[in-house]
């Protein structure tokens, strides 16, 4: 929906065409860097509890967006839902999981899940070209509606739980997603030179690592690589040394 809204934005909001690609980037790095945090949190905190807070995060950040009269705030507010859908997303999937018995229910629960998400993605290039019309603010108001017709649903169908058994959370384990994340490694992403409507192109300078690349990569190798102590407890672990009767 967004993608359609793009040359109104510009023009409305008086972004550059390197700081405008940055509305659909910023999204997509909160989403792929966080999805991985989203599932285990959503396994230690509770998948009902996740699903509904970061449901109401979303709906709020995207009120934010709609109401915003400068590109920076636009940014951060599709950033900060990308990180609230990586959280919303595996919490969905997972209460479907529980929620129906293995077999003929849950195919038919899953298939559902998965035909909405794909009649979404398709009627909301439509849909956005339509409110883009009448104005693009409309394009985040739209999604603030369904949140909150969706939350509250889920406040009086989605069972809770119980509080579930307090466990270590791995955060270190979702940092390389950030680095795999393609619109993280550009400072101007060479896919809006292809794919954006309407004429808004990156231009081919911007095809050249950003600061954001390297500062990234860094935090990743700084938090993911082991130290020297936990390589000894793998390597005490591992089967070669079981086999060599090295006992951990």
């Amino acid at each position: 929906m967004v993608g359609v809204a793009l040359p109104s934005i510009r023009t409305d909001l008086h972004m550059s065409t390197s700081s405008l690609q940055w509305i659909v980037s910023a999204y997509v790095l909160g989403y792929g860097g966080f999805l991985l945090l989203g599932g285990r949190a959503a396994d230690l905190l509770g998948r009902r509890r996740m699903f509904l807070i970061s449901l109401a995060v979303f709906a709020v950040a995207s009120a934010l967006g709609g109401l915003a009269n400068d590109g920076l705030l636009l940014i951060a507010t599709r950033f900060v839902k990308g990180v609230s859908a990586a959280f919303t997303a595996p919490a969905g999937l997972s209460i479907i999981t529980t929620s129906f018995a293995e077999g003929p229910a849950r195919n038919k629960a899953i298939s559902v899940y998965t035909s909405t998400g794909a009649a979404g993605f398709s009627l909301g290039l439509v849909i956005g070209g339509l409110l883009t019309e009448v104005g693009w603010r409309w394009v985040f108001f739209l999604p603030v509606v369904v949140a909150l017709v969706t939350l509250a649903g889920a406040i009086r169908l989605v069972p809770d739980t119980g509080r579930p058994s307090r466990s270590r959370l791995e955060t270190t384990s979702t940092c390389p997603a950030w680095c795999s994340t393609p619109p993280c490694s550009r400072g101007r992403s060479t896919l809006g030179r292809s794919s954006t409507p309407h004429g808004v192109n990156a231009s081919p300078s911007g095809a050249g690592v950003s600061p954001v690349a390297f500062a990234t990569a860094a935090i990743s190798i700084a938090l993911f690589v082991p130290s020297r102590n936990e390589l000894n407890i793998c390597a005490l672990k591992s089967p070669a040394a079981t086999i060599s009767g090295v006992k951990p």
